[in-house]
């Protein structure tokens, strides 16, 4: 995992079927996606509960799209894009065409 002061802010819930976890907890405000990438470089874990089934991590960017993030997360459990739509506890569901920086996620 990306160092505690590094990793950006947490991700949850999932409608219907994941939830995103990431190692820091909500601290406010956003920023722009711009800052919030300049401020969180390199990969990090970014923990998928689905709802009916174990979970597991993903190694991302926060420049990946939601797209991108769904696209892996089909690849690991073997579903398609459809039944999928991510959400976070300080966001309705994340939009395809943002990216995790965006939400500062």
């Amino acid at each position: 995992a990306a160092a505690a002061a590094a990793a950006p802010m947490g991700a949850t819930a999932v409608e219907p079927a994941i939830a995103l976890d990431s190692s820091e907890g909500a601290t406010g405000g956003l920023i722009t996606a711009d800052e919030f990438a300049a401020r969180h470089p390199g990969p990090f874990e970014l923990t998928v509960q689905p709802k009916d089934g174990a979970a597991f991590v993903l190694v991302a960017e926060v420049t990946a799209s939601v797209a991108s993030i769904k696209d892996k997360i089909c690849a690991q459990l073997g579903v398609p894009e459809a039944k999928i739509k991510l959400r976070t506890d300080a966001h309705a569901v994340l939009k395809n065409e943002h990216t995790l920086a965006w939400y500062n996620i």
